[in-house]
């Protein structure tokens, strides 16, 4: 059965505001991101140079993450937490956590259950291959 092209309009539009959405939400995670690495490099007295070697990266490539300008890949942040002793979540945590979960709460409300359930899976696969040794 097709459908109308007021409910592809809708699609269409829920399409378009998850995309603003989650661009945001890479860019408060790019932001948050900086900050905590850097933030838990200098306190544990570490250089950037020390912190990439014992990581598995360049000093460059650290000085991109730390300044927002790359993210690492689930390894890199797997190794980045264990150097610096703390859960990949707490490279990545914040006090604004919560706006962001609002955010992804009111995205999920307007998917179908079979998108949500997709979004489940897609997470809990992530949050797998971050707890990979």
């Amino acid at each position: 059965m097709p459908i109308s092209s007021q409910m592809a309009n809708k699609i269409a539009s829920r399409k378009v505001r998850y995309k603003r959405l989650a661009e945001s939400a890479i860019s408060w995670h790019l932001a948050n991101m900086k900050t905590r690495v850097k933030e838990l490099r200098k306190t544990r007295g570490l250089t950037g140079e020390v912190l990439a070697a014992r990581a598995g990266c360049s000093k460059s490539y650290l000085s991109e993450i730390e300044s927002g300008k790359k993210f690492p890949s689930g390894r890199l942040l797997r190794s980045l937490a264990k150097e610096l002793n703390v859960s990949v979540y707490e490279l990545i945590d914040s006090n604004e956590l919560a706006d962001d979960i609002v955010a992804h709460i009111a995205i999920m409300r307007d998917l179908s259950v079979e998108d949500r359930r997709a979004v489940a899976r897609h997470a809990a696969g992530l949050l797998e291959q971050a707890s990979e040794p």
